[in-house]
């Protein structure tokens, strides 16, 4: 796995059938090959399992349910390649600048782990910085202290936790990805009494909907780029009239949470 990543670029999502899912798996695989995630691994599939941070009111949630064209995500993540964990955990921040996508990610220490976990700042360690040595150090003190920046502003903490298995084709400038088998599950819940509140602060039906999206599907497509998506690709979606949509895991999880929290008529 690359220890780091500092990258612009754009994230287009697709819901896919069984049927396109398979279509899709043999056009790929024609035409890219395996993601090398550095050192040469190229697996078939990566088990990967994210732990999603936020505010005790779900600040980062509400931001992305409004659709607001700059906001923020902090999570962790572990990734298991064809079962085999390396080791390691990754520290990713997600932010929309208006409008665009940035993604950081660096490695983090145990002593930083729990530090983070707890809400508190983390620190450049002689660990941290030996666990990044390929990111240069102006880059993992920025990333670093805009990290502290958001938990401390929204007072975050680990939330909800999915897992799914991932194949991935290409490289940092055109990936594809297709995720199956997602599932997920709350860490601290917000309590039923801040769940009504959630739900009466946002477009809780608009919510519901986001999170329907991968009902009864097979496979979430992500096709990463910085602007040029090939041919073979957009003929396939256009073929198959698979349109693009707005979709994320953490909204996903979030509402299942919130929906069992809320119960009767508001958890339909």
């Amino acid at each position: 796995m690359k220890d780091y990543v500092n990258v612009a670029r754009n994230e287009d999502k697709y819901i896919l059938t069984h049927d396109q899912y398979k279509a899709l798996g043999a056009l790929v695989d024609k035409h890219l090959p395996l993601f090398n995630y550095g050192d040469g691994i190229k697996p078939e599939w990566t088990r990967v399992t994210s732990r999603y941070f936020d505010s005790y009111d779900l600040v980062c949630f509400k931001k992305h349910i409004s659709d607001e064209a700059n906001r923020s995500k902090v999570r962790t993540r572990k990734y298991m390649s064809e079962g085999k964990w390396d080791g390691k955990t990754y520290v990713e921040i997600k932010e929309k600048i208006d409008g665009e996508d940035h993604k950081s990610r660096f490695c983090i220490d145990s002593g930083n782990l729990m530090s983070l976990n707890g809400g508190r700042d983390i620190s450049i360690t002689p660990g941290l910085r030996a666990l990044n040595s390929k990111m240069p150090a102006a880059d993992l003190r920025k990333v670093v202290n805009r990290l502290n920046t958001l938990v401390k502003s929204y007072q975050m903490k680990p939330r909800i936790s999915t897992s799914y298995e991932r194949r991935a084709h290409g490289s940092d400038k055109l990936r594809v990805t297709c995720d199956t088998d997602l599932s997920c599950r709350s860490l601290k819940s917000v309590g039923s009494s801040e769940a009504q509140r959630i739900r009466d602060r946002v477009d809780w039906d608009h919510a519901k909907k986001l999170a329907s999206r991968y009902e009864d599907s097979k496979a979430i497509l992500e096709i990463k780029h910085q602007g040029n998506v090939p041919s073979w690709l957009s003929k396939f979606l256009e073929d198959n009239k698979i349109e693009k949509v707005k979709f994320s895991k953490y909204v996903y999880a979030c509402v299942k949470d919130l929906k069992k929290l809320l119960g009767g008529k508001d958890g339909n």
